[in-house]
C-alpha cells in the first residue's frame, strides 16, 4: 500500500509543481489527480495494484474531512439564522441553474446523436 500512497502523493506534488512553474489557473491538486488519472489510463494496473489499495484506505478516512466543515457550520449557526433567506435563495437558484444546464447539455447531445444517426442512415 505504501508504494500506491507514494504514487498518489507524487501525482499531487507534480500537479502543484506544474501549476507553480506554468502559472496555471487550476489548483495543483486537481491537476495532480488528472495526471494520476492519465497515468492509470496509460498503464492500466491490475485491480490488486497498490494504488487501488491506498485509494480504498483513503476513502475509508474521507468522512473525517467533513468534520471541520460541520464545526464551521455550528460555529456560524447564528449567521445562518440571520441570513437564511439569501442562503436558501442562493441554493435554490444555483440548483435550478445546474438543472437547466444539464437539460441543455442533454438536449444538445441528443441533437448531435440524431444528426449523426441521420447521416449514417442516408
Amino acid at each position: 500500500m505504501l508504494p500506491g500512497l507514494l504514487g498518489i502523493v507524487a501525482a499531487q506534488l507534480a500537479g502543484e509543481f506544474l501549476v507553480a512553474l506554468l502559472g496555471l489557473p487550476v489548483p495543483g491538486t486537481i491537476l495532480g489527480m488528472a495526471l494520476l488519472l492519465a497515468a492509470l489510463l496509460i498503464v492500466r494496473p491490475r485491480p490488486e495494484a497498490s494504488v487501488f489499495a491506498a485509494a480504498d484506505e483513503l476513502l475509508g478516512w474521507l468522512p473525517l474531512l467533513f468534520v471541520p466543515a460541520g464545526a464551521g457550520l455550528v460555529l456560524y449557526l447564528h449567521l445562518f439564522a440571520e441570513q437564511w433567506l439569501p442562503i436558501v435563495a442562493g441554493v435554490l437558484l444555483s440548483w435550478l441553474a445546474a438543472v437547466l444546464v444539464i437539460i441543455g447539455v442533454g438536449a444538445g447531445i441528443l441533437r448531435v446523436q440524431r444528426a449523426v444517426a441521420g447521416r449514417r442512415a442516408s
